[in-house]
């Protein structure tokens, strides 16, 4: 009652997990606009003038949708809300293709001409063209351990840019 936030920002504390002591994201996020209303009702209903000390709120009680959103979408609403995942990384949905090194190994080393194989995941592209006309990308990489940019000069580019712009991982 006293954040009074707009639908768009209840569904984000939704999305981010900060509601999920009340129930699943998906199921309060469904009915948001419902119980924005009914709290909006309530504190209508009490003046702001009178306060007392055997004043007892009315609890209203929401029948939230027990229906859940996948691990994956979960995950990218806390990424898109919060900028950050909590609750895991959709990385750790791939054990079996754990590799040796890391990001963060990565960031460490001094030796740039070493090729390792790192599990990760594409954050972002930038395509740019070269004076030639060529196109190439600037990439950012993640793991659990950080993130990275990567270049991918024209001919890899041309080479891997139909894996890079498949849905999902």
């Amino acid at each position: 009652k006293r954040f009074n936030p707009n639908v768009q920002a209840f569904k984000s504390l939704a999305y981010s997990g900060a509601l999920d002591t009340f129930g699943t994201r998906q199921g309060i996020a469904a009915i948001a606009d419902d119980i924005l209303k009914a709290t909006r009702k309530e504190a209508k209903k009490i003046s702001k003038d009178q306060t007392s000390l055997f004043n007892v709120e009315s609890v209203v009680e929401f029948n939230i949708p027990e229906t859940e959103f996948s691990e994956m979408e979960l995950l990218k609403m806390e990424k898109d809300t919060l900028g950050i995942y909590v609750s895991g990384h959709p990385l750790d949905s791939f054990p079996d293709r754990k590799t040796k090194y890391n990001i963060s190994d990565i960031k460490e080393m001094e030796d740039s001409k070493t090729v390792y194989n790192v599990l990760c995941m594409v954050s972002d592209i930038n395509i740019k063209y070269t004076k030639k006309g060529d196109a190439m990308a600037t990439i950012a990489v993640e793991d659990q351990t950080g993130s990275l940019d990567v270049v991918v000069f024209p001919r890899p580019f041309s080479e891997f840019k139909s894996q890079l712009f498949k849905d999902g991982i």
